[in-house]
């Protein structure tokens, strides 16, 4: 069987010799079926499912765990990745990864109510490798968990859909060892869950034939975790695994968490996106309120390209002002909004920088803070999530959204003047 795996590489300024920081490709799916409303099997061997990988750490099975040990089946101790290259599910920026082998383990996901009974759209999953070639991914989502059946028994019924196909590293050009966000377009899949409520089962398996998702199981692939809770949907901050001999098979007793907080909610790296996909929408202006522009312009922020707005620090008039603040504003098409994101893509040109995003609340007149970290020396994206009425941040009349970032010396400066590089910044909308 010859499976479809075709990729470009994205992001680059430059043909220079090294790795892509990020591919986009398409996927085969080799075998599968998802189930549709009449309760009838849907074959989807041979659709084509685009993607985009992106690696966010270089870390190895031997990285230090920043977290507390569990009881992960393997006993391997949670690792957890800070201030990584991307990361779309948790604006607090922590990935977790288990450090034993787990190639294969099964999670919760209940879906916010937008996302109940329309097909799923966008696929997004965190993956550690050491393992460079050929190899299946296989997912299997269940609609039902049956307590009592006890050990060696799976605790889930009624698949909702069973599907897979062929990944490879090495013939993406993407370094291994590493850990890798990869968002699969699977709209085509035709994939829903009546009530949003389900339990999603990731494997990574040998890639042989009869390539049906039943091959022996790669231990040098596993999934990644978000100890942090989930911030849209719900799930219930543990997973099931499948201890060795790995066979498939999640019973009640295969059930664990991490256990130290805060980062002790035990959940996949995982997005999905169902029903129409978010639209994007680019600043229509951008006021420099402190600091310097020294190159770019309004367009170097709409696109993730490397081409970028640079701001050194100027005048303050308070100690405790960041010397760099740039305003940046969006129209939105309605204040009725499911969701509000927004995402910056940024970077310093020194260590010991503080780097801040506010988003303004036009009901209470005020600057809310909703991330802040050191920033990096290369470029790395954050995404802050609005809560609460989201209609307070979109201006009435107008529909104006407006972001605040800056920068601000957080230790000692080796060089100055220092500069800010804004490469992109976005809203992301969802309409009610």
């Amino acid at each position: 069987m010859t499976a479809l795996l075709s990729a470009v590489a994205v992001g680059l300024a430059s043909a220079a010799a090294g790795p892509p920081a990020e591919v986009q490709g398409e996927m085969e799916i080799a075998f599968g079926y998802v189930m549709n409303a009449d309760g009838e099997k849907v074959l989807v061997e041979g659709l084509r499912v685009p993607f985009r990988a992106k690696r966010i750490s270089a870390a190895t099975a031997d990285t230090p765990s920043r977290a507390g040990s569990g009881t992960d089946g393997g006993g391997g101790p949670p690792r957890i990745y800070q201030n990584v290259a991307d990361d779309p599910f948790d604006p607090h920026n922590f990935w977790t990864g288990l450090g034993s082998p787990m190639p294969s383990a099964l999670d919760d996901i209940t879906l916010a109510p937008a996302g109940q009974g329309v097909s799923w759209e966008w696929l997004t999953i965190g993956m550690h490798t050491e393992f460079p070639n050929d190899f299946l991914i296989r997912w299997v989502i269940f609609d039902t968990f049956v307590p009592g059946r006890g050990p060696g028994k799976s605790a889930f019924d009624d698949v909702l859909g069973d599907f897979g196909g062929r990944f490879n590293f090495s013939e993406l050009g993407l370094p291994v060892p590493g850990d890798y966000q990869i968002t699969f377009d699977i709209s085509v899949i035709g994939l829903t869950v009546a009530d949003g409520g389900c339990y999603f089962a990731q494997q990574f398996r040998e890639w042989r034939p009869p390539y049906s998702g039943e091959e022996p199981f790669l231990p040098s692939i596993w999934t990644l975790f978000n100890g942090e809770g989930v911030d849209i949907g719900s799930s219930e901050d543990f997973f099931w695994y499948d201890t060795s001999p790995y066979d498939g098979i999640y019973d009640e007793t295969e059930i664990d968490t991490f256990n130290s907080p805060p980062f002790d909610l035990a959940n996949f790296l995982l997005e999905v996106y169902a029903g129409d996909p978010p639209e994007i929408i680019p600043p229509f202006n951008f006021d420099v309120v402190r600091g310097l522009v020294l190159g770019g312009d309004l367009l170097a922020l709409w696109f993730s390209d490397d081409v970028r707005l640079v701001v050194r620090p100027w005048f303050v008039l308070t100690t405790t002002e960041s010397p760099v603040q740039v305003i940046v504003e969006a129209g939105v098409p309605t204040s009725s909004l499911s969701s509000l994101k927004f995402l910056l893509e940024a970077s310093g040109s020194i260590p010991n920088l503080r780097q801040r995003i506010e988003l303004f609340n036009y009901t209470t007149g005020l600057w809310v803070l909703m991330d802040e970290r050191e920033a990096t020396i290369t470029d790395s994206e954050v995404e802050v999530i609005a809560q609460g009425n989201l209609s307070d941040y979109v201006e009435p009349g107008t529909n104006r959204v407006k972001a605040r970032v800056s920068w601000k010396e957080a230790g000692p400066i080796l060089s100055y003047p220092w500069r800010a590089r804004i490469d992109r910044t976005v809203w992301k909308i969802t309409r009610a």
